[in-house]
């Protein structure tokens, strides 16, 4: 049998609570930082509290815009753009409740004369900080409307319509960029966080992060449509939707990355675009090591202890009256090669405990002798043995 005492110490290491909100993890990729770091992921619209103040990284991507649909006439309409990628840091404040939004994805475009919507803003807000926003994606256009600006601008049809710009927000560095410019064969790839939409059809790239400790790319452009039959054009990399050369409907942009929707062709429809995305980060806290004052108390299960630095020892709240149940009850047979000694409590006659079990032993200091409480319900003193 054993008893586990508190360690013998003069520091203890404390949990600390950093943040609630979201899917909330550790992790020991480098990440952002070197070494472990708590990661919070925002899927949905939600809050963020910092439990202590803390230097928090972001990112923010918007929902992207959604493909446009195509004429009979056989495609080239353009590819929605991909939402406002934004990254950065703020001082999140301890007990701070922090307003988290993700945008959705914009509508698809179900004729070659509707329209297709834009993504909607992703955001962080609060006391004390300045509000943080990626914007939505563009639209992609078709016969009938120009493609939308946004955080990447949707891409044009082949119609003399104009392609959206990308940076709506006006930010440095840029959240997106613009779309592609339609062709003869292919209607213009909505931008990208990473590069402008391509007039080959192929949605603009995205922009890779690693702020959840591996390196993901988020905000690909969709693809704009093809004029001829064969392979669709692929969006871009980083949750872009690919187009549809046949009847059908377009992919739509993958969700939580900010992706445009892909373009349809021939009467078909466009995709949706994808939602987006909230992440944030910052380097563990999650223990501290602190020194010990006098008197810290520590409790374990129904026991209390309590911290003396005079000694650096843990005592027993209850030291003189607590009794111990210990199983097994009988203890025998425990051998001991120590050298040093036993030390039994001590006291004087009027200092015996008032209700003694028998089998009690202890150092009465009147007598100077070991005595011990005996099956005649009396103290008999133990004496030397005389040679």
């Amino acid at each position: 049998m054993s008893i586990i005492f508190p360690a013998n110490t003069s520091t203890a290491i404390t949990a600390v609570s950093t943040g609630t909100g979201g899917n909330r993890y550790s992790t020991t990729s480098t990440g952002l930082f070197a070494g472990t770091s708590i990661v919070h992921v925002f899927t949905a619209s939600g809050f963020f509290t910092a439990t202590q103040s803390l230097s928090v990284s972001y990112l923010v991507v918007a929902g992207g815009g959604g493909g446009a649909g195509s004429s009979d006439g056989g495609g080239r309409a353009g590819g929605g753009g991909a939402g406002g990628f934004r990254t950065g840091t703020f001082a999140a404040t301890a007990s701070t409740t922090y307003t988290i939004t993700v945008g959705s994805g914009g509508t698809a475009g179900i004729t070659y004369t509707g329209t297709a919507g834009k993504g909607q803003n992703s955001s962080i807000s609060g006391s004390g900080i300045t509000t943080v926003t990626a914007t939505g994606g563009g639209r992609g256009g078709n016969d009938s409307n120009t493609g939308g600006n946004g955080g990447s601008g949707g891409g044009s049809p082949y119609c003399n319509q104009a392609s959206g710009a990308g940076n709506e927000g006006g930010y440095t560095p840029v959240e997106g960029y613009s779309g592609g410019t339609g062709t003869p064969t292919n209607g213009g790839g909505g931008g990208g966080a990473g590069a402008v939409g391509n007039s080959n059809g192929s949605g603009g790239i995205g922009q890779v992060s690693s702020i959840t400790g591996t390196s993901t790319y988020y905000a690909g452009g969709g693809a704009g449509a093809k004029w001829s039959s064969g392979s669709p054009n692929s969006g871009g990399l980083g949750g872009g939707g690919n187009s549809i050369t046949g009847s059908g409907t377009a992919e739509s942009g993958t969700v939580n990355t900010g992706g445009g929707g892909g373009a349809g062709a021939v009467l078909s429809a466009g995709g949706a675009g994808g939602s987006g995305i909230v992440i944030l980060s910052y380097v563990s806290t999650a223990s501290s090591t602190t020194t010990l004052a006098n008197n810290t108390v520590f409790t374990t299960g129904t026991n209390t202890w309590i911290y003396n630095t005079a000694t650096t020892r843990w005592l027993s709240s209850g030291e003189q009256t607590q009794v111990y149940t210990v199983s097994p009850t009988l203890l025998q047979d425990q051998p001991t090669s120590s050298t040093g000694y036993f030390d039994f409590p001590e006291g004087t006659t009027a200092q015996r405990p008032v209700n003694p079990i028998v089998g009690f032993i202890r150092f009465n200091t009147d007598i100077g002798y070991l005595e011990f409480y005996s099956s005649a319900l009396v103290w008999s003193t133990i004496y030397p043995q005389i040679t």
